[in-house]
């Protein structure tokens, strides 16, 4: 049995689980070869039970799923995921190895992934993937997993210098105000990169970022990338959980946006639900589950929100030549929306796909007489 964390960064198994992952005994557990945290009693060194950050760990879970099973899945997701207008994701894992880029080439391959692929990397394993790409499956920046506990400033920044040496852009997740600090110190102290093709640096979360450090943000020309969302789903936590005085800093965007800060907006999916037309939403009312406004003057307009959640993240992983917006030359993916799908209304059936277009090809169409 295996129990999950909503912020999918702590794990807990039974005992049956554990032996599962082959910790039958504290000798089995391989810990140098892991970015997890195995909690241990402290008199017997025997796993309690509790994982955290146990991704790595987990991938031997997937790899003994049949692959049929898996294939079967995929497609389920990409359809669900082409009935939302979704013809693109962002895998931002922070343990992707190589054999994460085989499996996305085979489900591509074999036809089952039916959505564009940008893939992260593993800050430790990235120097062992090939570059080769193709239109499905490109990689995308670094992935730094930052934790304000764990993490040591000096190995930030030697690993932040050798991606920029190699000409890549990294990735933070950063969510405290203490882990936004050790990314932006990182950044200042990095190198410059030769080549701006691979899209900015990224601040994945910055849930906390104070006013004083607006200009630091702009002047490294690093990329926040929010989740509205949660703003929906637990602002109403973070009234309780912080003080007043950080309420305007929970989750910025206009403010961001008005300071010059690039500003793209994703779903931390599978922590929240997949549904940009939700989460756009969500960033123009900054209205939450029980009804009231947690940071009222950070909402987007319209435009904004939906520059967010579309030109903003293809610029996010530099492909905004061919993503993110209706040009010529660009990519032929187009979604057809229901005519209220940018109302803030709180009335009625909430807005829907009408029709999604991927390379110029229907991929899917929804159902006539579906209300």
């Amino acid at each position: 049995m295996r129990l999950q964390h909503r912020s999918r960064h702590l794990d807990v198994f039974n005992r049956a689980g554990l032996e599962a992952l082959g910790f039958g005994a504290p000798s089995a557990i391989p810990v140098e070869s892991s970015l997890a945290t195995i909690e241990r009693e402290p008199d017997s060194d025997v796993p309690t039970g509790r994982i955290f950050n146990g991704g790595e760990l987990l991938q031997r879970l997937r790899s003994q799923a049949p692959s049929e099973d898996l294939a079967r899945d995929v497609r389920a997701a990409s359809k669900e995921l082409l009935s939302r207008g979704i013809t693109t994701v962002q895998d931002a894992t922070f343990t992707n190895r190589p054999n994460e880029l085989d499996l996305f080439r085979g489900l591509i391959a074999s036809g089952d992934l039916g959505v564009r692929v940008f893939m992260m990397r593993s800050a430790r394993y990235w120097r062992e993937f090939d570059e080769a790409e193709s239109p499905e499956l490109r990689l995308g920046p670094i992935k730094i997993m930052l934790d304000e506990a764990t993490s040591n400033s000096g190995d930030v920044r030697r690993t932040v210098a050798g991606a920029r040496a190699a000409g890549h852009a990294v990735a933070f997740h950063a969510v405290s105000e203490a882990e936004v600090a050790l990314a932006l110190d990182a950044l200042r102290d990095a190198p410059l990169r030769a080549s701006k093709s691979a899209g900015p640096d990224r601040i994945e979360h910055g849930a906390v970022i104070p006013d004083e450090w607006l200009d630091q943000l702009r002047e490294l020309g690093a990329c926040v990338v929010g989740q509205p969302s949660l703003v929906r789903d637990r602002g109403d936590i973070y009234r309780d959980t912080h003080s007043p005085e950080q309420h305007a800093w929970i989750h910025r965007a206009r403010s961001l946006v008005n300071a010059g800060i690039p500003y793209a907006a994703g779903s931390d999916a599978p922590v929240t639900e997949p549904n940009p037309l939700l989460d756009m939403k969500a960033s123009r009312t900054r209205r939450t589950i029980g009804g009231s406004l947690f940071g009222r003057d950070e909402a987007l307009t319209p435009m904004q929100a939906l520059a967010a959640f579309t030109l903003w993240p293809a610029r996010a992983v530099g492909a905004d030549r061919k993503l993110g917006k209706l040009r010529p030359g660009a990519v032929a993916d187009v979604v057809v929306l229901d005519p209220d799908a940018l109302s803030d209304s709180d009335q009625g059936v909430e807005p829907t796909t009408r029709l999604t277009i991927k390379d110029g090809r229907v991929v899917w169409r929804r159902a006539l007489g579906r209300s």
